[in-house]
């Protein structure tokens, strides 16, 4: 529909946000064979976007999204910048924002973002998602409670995402909850039985290095300590 659009009038700048965000979600989800051309085609997409109308603040939050996904951290903080500056009172624009604060490193920004989005619309449908990121940064600060409060306000708001699960299996390890960490990483495991490490650091390969080393090391230690739950998750 969106390419529809795009056909129809080539100069509407929210039918190429539009699919710029897909490719997007297409990359992120795994529903691409080829996550390389997806992201190059929808960077061309989201600049095409900005390009047509650079005073839409969705413009700019799709190519913020993008550009944190092929590894431009620095562009895609000043898109999503710029889109939360146009667009103040979004939610999903700050939140994006805290994203990529997380994606390079900068936890604590990240958590204020997130505040900022819960505060502006805590009924929102994206929500579970405002805590799963505020949750991650908690965990990278090695503020497990917080981190498990978080990741379980994302499960309860939405029970299958696979990610709020691992977050909360990673932070019950750290707090020597083996045998709940266990039984959280076998939720995942009913939830998603296909998901591998491979899969993981794909996604996750343009996250701030040290963020992406302990976030791997600490699922491959709940693979040792549980290896009968966790194989097919992780290899």
């Amino acid at each position: 529909l969106f390419q529809r659009a795009a056909e129809l009038s080539p100069d509407y700048a929210n039918a190429h946000a539009g699919l710029s965000f897909i490719c997007y979600y297409e990359s992120l989800l795994g529903y691409t064979e080829d996550r390389a051309a997806t992201l190059t085609q929808g960077l061309r997409e989201g600049e095409r976007a900005v390009e047509l109308d650079d005073r839409d603040g969705q413009n700019h939050f799709v190519l913020g999204r993008i550009c944190v996904s092929v590894g431009d951290r620095d562009r895609g903080i000043t898109e999503l910048q710029q889109a939360v500056e146009l667009t103040p009172s979004s939610a999903i624009y700050h939140y994006g924002l805290g994203v990529a604060f997380y994606w390079s490193g900068r936890a604590n920004d990240a958590i204020a973002m997130c505040d900022s989005a819960l505060r502006l619309s805590p009924r929102d449908q994206q929500s579970w998602a405002f805590y799963h990121v505020r949750g991650c940064s908690y965990f990278f600060l090695a503020r497990y409670e917080e981190a498990i409060a978080d990741a379980i306000a994302s499960i309860q708001k939405t029970t299958d995402q696979i990610f709020a699960h691992i977050l909360l299996a990673c932070c019950q390890a750290n707090l020597g909850e083996t045998d709940e960490a266990k039984a959280t990483l076998d939720n995942a495991r009913r939830g998603e039985p296909g998901l591998s490490l491979k899969f993981l650091a794909a996604n996750l390969n343009h996250l701030h290095p040290p963020y992406l080393e302990k976030y791997l090391s600490d699922l491959r230690n709940l693979a040792v300590i549980s290896h009968e739950v966790v194989h097919s998750i992780l290899f």
